[in-house]
């Protein structure tokens, strides 16, 4: 089970980095190096005083593996689709929760019975009311889809995020309420249950069959609807907006042309040549890959974790809490980021997003600190003098020392552990760094068999830290590879998941910050960003996020 589970996850990593979106180029600057560079070499684009009506946007959209918008894994047909399916909620700059199609819930029965009262007025691009017969219709696929999960095989990711960890029983209609429908769960869910909301409704009018050249059969509720196109690579496919759209302002462009390249390097080189007008993309210093003209950039962070798990049964120095953390302090991230990810990360001492409004930043400690690195380790009697330490085959007894394992196969977490050594070596900790093939580091993982290990996770619910920590049975944790055991914790991860009010929420997530900032269970490291790049012409784009570069799409104007 858990070869199955590392595998799926493995899959994921890679169907993210390669479907759309390749993380084999040149990366980008610091953010702050973004905005002194584009100020010097580009000039800040000036935006009109007031949006205006009309024009055509060009996006590229790289080849997707499927065209179905609930199992997709090409980042920007996800992105793409989001212009034509809407959920019942979305997210907003903070990683809020937002109604969409829902326009709000109630929660009775301790947490077990979910009522979503559904948006009045709404229709589909093709003609029809939308309906909770509609939600149901879709809720009832991602449920055919949970045994393709649970045997293992790479299915949807929204079946995964409403099925995986609740014991959801169905969705049922409310008796003469054609606009509201009933979730109703076997255990209490909690707040976390609307993340997993989010997926795009299907039409029940419509047979349940998608075919990857058959671009006109989608059919949504969004502000703009498909008019005409292929998605083959060198094909293109237009879209109109959606005069019927239920939002608010309505759209100002009029029409979007999504040109259809093999993958994400051909997008950039069509950026670069003007042939679309924004590209979603790791690259966000344009000067450094020719970009022309002015250009515009929007950072913002990704669901991609990366930190140093460590493994608590194992007897050497990373036991000890203060070891832990003067090797937090030891470790300089800021010199890290723009060394290995030319500035394409943002460095937090918790895996949970620094942008998220349940985050405190508060606690944010953990910064270069090699003095205090030094003093916590002789807290924990390992107090030595790195240019003392006698060069004998003994060495190892006098030096603290532990070992990481590294997937050999991933040049940049390679560069980020050889700098971590060094930085290490500084106060006096000695790493041996142990590069394994991906079998061999799973292997390693399932059998338990490092003392560190460097790991990269993608968050697929930002709200859900059950897989790094909880030492219950699996699947609840299934990356607390390591047995870490804190019974406050998994109290507190047990009652995260059945609060259903954010005040409180918000309080016991920061109970949970205190607890991993000051036991450092793992070492985090940063989150990797993206960028969305634009041209001049392209105005109103806020905060991007990811996976949804389209958010506020209605907002957007262009320069005539």
């Amino acid at each position: 089970m858990m070869r199955k589970i590392l595998y799926s996850l493995a899959i994921f990593f890679l169907l993210f980095a390669t479907m759309g979106c390749s993380i084999s180029n040149i990366l980008p600057l610091q953010q702050d190096e973004i905005q002194e560079d584009t100020k010097e070499e580009t000039g800040l684009i000036p935006e009109s005083t007031l949006p205006t009506m009309g024009g055509q946007l060009r996006i590229p959209v790289a080849q997707p593996d499927s065209i179905d918008p609930l199992l997709t894994k090409s980042r920007d047909f996800i992105n793409f689709s989001g212009l034509i399916y809407e959920g019942l909620f979305s997210y907003d700059k903070d990683l809020n929760i937002a109604p969409m199609l829902a326009e709000s819930w109630e929660v009775t029965d301790g947490g077990k019975l979910w009522r979503f009262h559904l948006r009045k007025g709404v229709s589909w691009h093709h003609g029809g009311v939308f309906t909770a017969k509609d939600v149901k219709h879709t809720f009832d696929i991602l449920l055919s889809q949970v045994q393709d999960l649970e045997g293992g095989e790479d299915g949807s990711i929204h079946a995964k995020r409403l099925f995986e960890g609740r014991n959801i029983a169905r969705m049922e209609f409310v008796i003469n309420n054609p606009h509201a429908v009933d979730l109703v769960l076997n255990e209490p869910a909690g707040i976390g249950l609307l993340e997993a909301m989010t997926f795009p409704i299907l039409p029940a009018d419509e047979e349940y069959d998608f075919d990857l050249m058959d671009i006109e059969s989608l059919n949504g509720t969004g502000p703009y609807k498909v008019v005409s196109g292929n998605m083959e690579a060198g094909g293109q496919v237009r879209l109109v907006r959606n005069d019927d759209w239920w939002g608010s302002p309505k759209p100002y462009i009029d029409s979007i042309l999504a040109k259809v390249y093999e993958d994400n390097v051909q997008s950039v080189e069509a950026f670069k040549g003007g042939q679309v007008d924004l590209v979603d993309t790791h690259v966000i210093y344009g000067k450094t890959h020719g970009m022309r003209g002015r250009v515009q950039s929007y950072p913002y962070l990704t669901q991609y974790f990366n930190y140093i798990g460590i493994n608590h049964n194992y007897p050497g120095i990373l036991g000890d809490t203060n070891v832990r953390q003067a090797i937090a302090y030891a470790i300089d991230r800021k010199d890290i980021i723009p060394r290995v990810y030319s500035g394409n990360a943002q460095a937090v001492d918790v895996p949970i997003p620094p942008d998220a409004w349940y985050y405190n930043s508060d606690l944010r400690v953990y910064d270069y600190q090699p003095q205090k690195a030094r003093q916590l380790l002789k807290q924990a009697g390992l107090d030595f003098d790195v240019m003392d330490i006698p060069d004998t085959e003994d060495e190892d007894a006098q030096h603290p020392t532990f070992t990481i394992n590294v997937h050999m196969d991933n040049i940049l977490h390679k560069e980020t552990v050889n700098l971590i050594a060094k930085q290490l070596e500084e106060v006096g900790i000695g790493v041996k760094i142990r590069l394994l093939s991906w079998d061999e580091y799973v292997t390693a993982l399932e059998e338990g068999d490092f003392e560190a290990v460097f790991l990269e996770y993608y968050s697929d619910i930002a709200t859900d830290l059950k897989p790094f920590f909880y030492s219950g049975e699996l699947p609840r944790g299934f990356n607390n590879y390591a047995g870490y055991h804190n019974g406050e914790l998994d109290d507190l991860l047990d009652r995260i998941g059945q609060i259903d009010d954010l005040s409180e929420f918000k309080d016991v997530y920061k109970q949970i910050q205190e607890i991993l900032v000051d036991e450092l269970p793992i070492i985090s490291l940063y989150y990797r960003t993206s960028s969305l790049i634009t041209s001049e012409r392209v105005h109103g784009i806020r905060v991007p996020r990811e996976l949804m570069v389209f958010r506020e799409i209605n907002e957007w104007y262009l320069s005539q």
